[in-house]
Formats: C-alpha cells, sequence, structure tokens
C-alpha cells in the first residue's frame, strides 16, 4: 500500500470542508479549460507553420513566454494574453453554456 505524503494528508484534510473542495474543483477545471484552449491555439499556429517566436513577435512578447504557455502542464496565463493570441492566428472565442450546467444563485439583487 503506497504512503500518502504530509502534503497530501493535508490537502485531503482541506478538502473534506464542503466550500474548500467546491474552490478547489473550480480551480481544477479552470486549469483544464486554460489548457485545451491554449492546445487548440497551438494546434491552429502549427497548421498555419508560425513558429512560436513569430507568435511572440506577433503578440509582443518574449518567445520564451510562447514556449511556456505551451510546454507547460499547468500555464494559466491571462485572458489578455489569450486574447492577444487568437488575434494573432485570426481566431476568434466563442462562449456557450457548459454542458453540465451549474445551479445558478437564488439571491436576488436589489437595485438602489
Amino acid at each position: 500500500m503506497a504512503t500518502i505524503g504530509r502534503w497530501e494528508q493535508m490537502r485531503e484534510r482541506a478538502l473534506e470542508l464542503p466550500e474548500h473542495r467546491a474552490r478547489y474543483e473550480r480551480n481544477k477545471s479552470a486549469l483544464v479549460q486554460s489548457r485545451q484552449i491554449l492546445m487548440q491555439i497551438d494546434a491552429v499556429r502549427e497548421s498555419l507553420g508560425i513558429s512560436k517566436a513569430e507568435l511572440a513577435r506577433r503578440i509582443g512578447a518574449d518567445k520564451s513566454v510562447i514556449r511556456r504557455l505551451f510546454s507547460s502542464a499547468d500555464s494559466n496565463p491571462r485572458l489578455q494574453t489569450v486574447l492577444s493570441l487568437l488575434g494573432a492566428l485570426r481566431m476568434g472565442l466563442e462562449v456557450r453554456p457548459s454542458p453540465v450546467s451549474q445551479p445558478r444563485s437564488t439571491a436576488t439583487r436589489r437595485d438602489s
């Protein structure tokens, strides 16, 4: 049986709290979605025959930044960076509801 390290035990204890687990799941989902977007952008870049250095030049970034974005499994770029990459490759962004709908808040906002 594998032993669990101290940090893993602390993480598991912290995630026992529903609000912590919910935040963890949201963050994990956001990172997965970011990775998927970056993979799609990189695939289009490659299909167009544009180097990472050229893409970096087009958005005014250092080429090492672009290399890290596409190679790191946990990169989490700013929205502005993603939009710049999309614009440089003449791509668009579509926002749509998630296949698994989240329950809406029942709280109502009062306007003053």
